[in-house]
């Protein structure tokens, strides 16, 4: 694999020889001294622009910078204004995604007194023809750090677990797999990881970042807590996916009325009995109907 450092200095060489990149900016865990970065770790690069039409017509440019293995090309809206991405990951394993920006992003992010999530996490200036950057703030490193939630908040969380964790129940005792899977992993990476992270906001004073879909989970929860979230998982076995579902609402009740105790949330616990003592009556099969 080539240094990245190198293949860096080539992007920004090549910023400064296209006349219609008006500025060049590094972001993410590769521009934040707080994050831990490893061989896996993006070149996140943002080309700013007047002619983005340039670099989106025609993509080849992309390939003076390595063999390209797979590539992924998308646009989504940044304070309101599209932007563009081409995602490379090149034979050598070296990976670069290219943000492409208007250049009236950044003009707009100029004028405001804090910077947006996805520049506060951390940014560089590699290069800036026009000054466009000037007006920019300082990142604080800050983003995506857990807020804290409000008993509104919270109430619709735990209500949501609580009805969803019916499905699962009722499509495993179906024998449809897929579907007790999908809502299995739905519940999961949303209710579930939503009070994961509420609880480290809680235990942290809300000053960390718990990471992108968890993946700081194993940082910041006790080594016990961490084996009990891991043990909600499961394979392809029935019964497996019937205990790892046990185990999942007696974890996500622990985590849960630890908030409302921290909080001084109020916890539905009638609403928990009445949907564990459902759910075990399916598992048990002492449902009023024949399957």
């Amino acid at each position: 694999m080539r240094d990245k450092k190198e293949v860096l200095n080539e992007v920004i060489e090549f910023a400064k020889e296209e006349e219609d990149i008006k500025a060049l900016l590094i972001t993410s865990s590769m521009a934040n001294p707080k994050a831990k970065t490893d061989v896996f770790s993006d070149l996140d690069v943002v080309l700013v622009t007047a002619n983005p039409n340039k670099f989106l017509d025609d993509r080849s440019w992309c390939k003076q910078f390595g063999e390209v293995m797979v590539s992924f090309n998308d646009n989504f809206k940044l304070e309101d204004i599209t932007t563009y991405t081409s995602l490379n990951l090149y034979q050598d394993y070296i990976r670069i995604d290219f943000s492409i920006w208007p250049t009236k992003l950044i003009e707009k992010i100029g004028k405001y007194d804090r910077l947006p999530a996805f520049l506060d996490i951390g940014y560089e200036v590699l290069y800036d023809k026009n000054n466009l950057t000037v007006n920019l703030e300082k990142p604080t490193y800050q983003a995506y750090q857990t807020q804290k939630p409000s008993q509104e908040e919270y109430d619709r969380v735990v209500n949501n677990f609580w009805w969803n964790i019916t499905y699962i129940a009722k499509y495993l005792w179906r024998d449809q797999f897929y579907f007790a899977k999908y809502m299995d992993y739905f519940i999961k990476f949303n209710l579930l990881k939503t009070m994961v992270e509420w609880l480290i906001g809680v235990d942290y004073d809300w000053q960390v970042n718990p990471g992108k879909q968890g993946s700081n989970f194993k940082k910041y929860l006790d080594k016990k807590l961490w084996q009990e979230l891991k043990s909600t998982f499961s394979g392809g076995d029935l019964n497996q996916n019937w205990q790892s579902t046990f185990k999942m609402m007696d974890l996500f009740s622990k985590i849960a009325k630890k908030i409302a105790y921290r909080l001084r949330f109020d916890y539905p616990q009638t609403l928990e009995d009445d949907v564990k003592n459902y759910v075990n009556k399916i598992y048990k099969e002492e449902v009023p109907f024949e399957k």
